[in-house]
């Protein structure tokens, strides 16, 4: 794995925000403020880069969120100052489910995880509505808050907290962004919690994956130097074929929406 200088990584990122939001024509921006690690490590370096009074944060928890998510949103913005909007989804989320489960559609079979995970999917992409929307009203991008790890494990839901006008820590193995958090001075509490996409409570990342960030970073990274997996010494271990899998399993993400090659409509004339 890489050592980075992380007051270097920030002063780059902040640079490259700065840069992108003046090349838009735009000045503020709007965030999904999870209360989670990685929304904090970019309100931080989007108040770094446009100045507080042009960075929104927006707390929007359903049902299945936790009491602490609302309570660490309103600390991050405490500490980097910035305005914080809450909205509570619960009753649009509850709503949406019960059509969605009244229509079975050929689930009979769904396992209370698979549930979980569907209405967790419904609540990302009604929170990214709801950033969205916003970003039109305030005339502001939509920053996303994926890290490198969750992208090639493909820990996200498609058109939901993978949607957003621009990324700033995509290219940080989620390792990396405990780090940056401590250089930008991101609560302890924030730091110091488990990995959570708050679907079900209790509800951990490295718990559902089946391994760790670090375990998974490590890999990740051994793959991208040497994606040709047969020349990779020693052999896999089994944690290592485990990340493997959901990586493969995964990858279609990275390459929706298919479209039909031009090429191809070319040779029908």
């Amino acid at each position: 794995m890489r050592k980075l200088n992380y007051a270097k990584v920030a002063s780059v990122i902040v640079a490259d925000l700065k840069g992108y939001f003046e090349q838009s024509g735009f000045k503020k921006a709007v965030i999904g403020l999870s209360g989670g690690l990685d929304s904090a490590v970019v309100y931080a370096l989007c108040v770094r880069a446009l100045g507080q009074d042009n960075v929104y944060g927006l707390a929007m928890p359903t049902g299945s969120s936790s009491l602490e998510s609302v309570e660490h949103a309103v600390l991050v913005s405490t500490r980097f100052g910035g305005d914080l909007i809450r909205l509570d989804l619960t009753h649009t989320h509850g709503f949406i489910i019960s059509m969605s489960d009244y229509l079975s559609l050929g689930r009979e079979d769904e396992t209370d995880k698979q549930r979980a995970l569907r209405h967790g999917n419904i609540a990302a992409r009604l929170r990214m509505i709801t950033l969205f929307d916003f970003s039109a009203k305030l005339n502001a991008l939509v920053v996303g808050t994926e890290n490198k790890s969750e992208h090639y494990l493909g820990y996200f839901t498609l058109f939901g907290d993978a949607a957003s006008c621009v990324e700033p820590i995509r290219s940080l193995y989620k390792t990396e962004v405990f780090e940056l958090a401590r250089e930008l001075g991101v609560p302890g509490e924030i730091i110091d919690k488990p990995p959570t996409a708050d679907l079900w409570q209790g509800q951990t990342d490295e718990g559902e994956l089946g391994f760790t960030y670090k375990e998974a970073d490590e890999f990740i990274d051994k793959l991208l130097k040497q994606p040709d997996v047969a020349q990779l010494r020693p052999p896999l271990s089994e944690i290592e074929q485990k990340v493997l899998k959901q990586v493969r399993k995964v990858s279609f993400k990275h390459t929706i929406p298919h479209v039909v090659p031009d090429i191809l409509i070319e040779d029908c004339e």
